[in-house]
């Protein structure tokens, strides 16, 4: 009933515009008036979502940037088959997990001499710090990180740099 209607009151207008101008005036008015009904259901209906929380120590605009993870206190002496590290979750509202690192080895003159991603099961609490330990890529035991030199077999010194190229955070 409705419809049928709506169909009604768009064609009469439009059949007596058909056989004169006169009525153009009432037409734009009543198509006017539809506009103005269909707008305001619309806008009616719409929901916007909740506003997210934003972690202040972040940038505001974007809360989530590879800032949020920061690695910390890294060793590896010639010996060691393992490397290890702090990693520090630096917000204050999210907890973090699956942290994917990627990791740079250069010498003392620059030269890169190993690079590789490398994925972190952990489980860092918001402003928490993690002991990891993972694999090292020095399967020969040669090199050392440079704060860690050896007391008594030599080796050669390396340092490392680590971007953070994606972290998971949990929803609980």
């Amino acid at each position: 009933m409705k419809h049928a209607l709506l169909l009604l009151l768009l064609a009469v207008p439009m059949f007596i515009n058909a056989q004169g101008s006169a009525l153009s005036v009432r037409q734009s008015s009543t198509e006017a008036l539809m506009h103005k009904a269909a707008t305001q259901q619309s806008l009616q209906q719409i929901e916007l979502p909740p506003a997210q929380p934003v972690d202040t120590l972040l940038t505001p605009e974007v809360p989530f940037t590879p800032m949020a993870v920061s690695m910390h206190g890294y060793s590896k002496r010639v010996g060691d088959a393992k490397e290890s590290f702090f990693l520090r979750n630096e917000t204050h509202n999210y907890r973090i997990s699956r942290v994917v690192l990627k990791l740079a080895y250069s010498v003392e003159d620059g030269r890169e001499i190993y690079r590789r991603d490398e994925v972190i099961e952990c489980d860092l609490r918001p402003g928490a710090t993690q002991l990891i330990t993972i694999k090292s890529f020095d399967k020969r035991h040669v090199y050392y990180y440079y704060l860690t030199p050896p007391q008594r077999a030599s080796g050669v010194p390396y340092r490392v740099q680590y971007d953070v190229l994606r972290y998971d955070v949990v929803v609980e």
